[in-house]
């Protein structure tokens, strides 16, 4: 009996019970956002592309966009599901610097976004695989917490452990 994985793509998040495993595909320049209550193992995975909502010009409907609005969602939405945000533990993964253009680095910004908005939350962030030059594919497991990182165009057996 295989585990189900659900895909957050992007703009997405995705809200998931033990033993299911949330996957994003392809994180570039987004960051991928971990939230994880280990008591009744609950986790979100957000695939957020820009850093903030309140600098587009128009409201969206599409909070799972930005990285501010993405966690503020996700915790709203594990909350209701039964976590307890005292205990959430939070891991970033992605945030690359995919091209090389003057004052465009949206990875870092993305980053330092997610880094703000989880410490005004109080929610730890206990690991991160971020920067670079990269993408990445990641795959969180609910059953323990643990994210599987792959470089993008590396093998199948090139799996890091985060």
């Amino acid at each position: 009996m295989s585990t189900e994985h659900i895909t957050a793509g992007i703009g997405e998040i995705r809200i998931g019970k033990s033993p299911k495993v949330l996957q994003a595909i392809a994180l570039g320049s987004c960051v991928g956002i971990a939230l994880y209550d280990p008591q009744p193992k609950l986790g979100g995975l957000s695939h957020a592309m820009l850093p903030l909502e309140k600098e587009t010009r128009k409201h969206s409907y599409s909070p799972g966009k930005f990285v501010d609005s993405a966690i503020l969602l996700m915790i709203h939405k594990l909350v209701k599901k039964g976590a307890k945000p005292n205990r959430f533990v939070s891991k970033l993964v992605g945030g690359a610097r995919m091209f090389e253009i003057k004052n465009l680095d949206i990875g870092t910004r993305n980053v330092q976004s997610a880094r703000a908005a989880l410490k005004n939350a109080a929610i730890p962030i206990v690991a991160e695989d971020v920067g670079k030059d990269f993408g990445r594919t990641v795959h969180f497991y609910l059953s323990t917490g643990k994210l599987l990182i792959r470089k993008a165009g590396g093998s199948r057996r090139h799996w890091r452990e985060l």
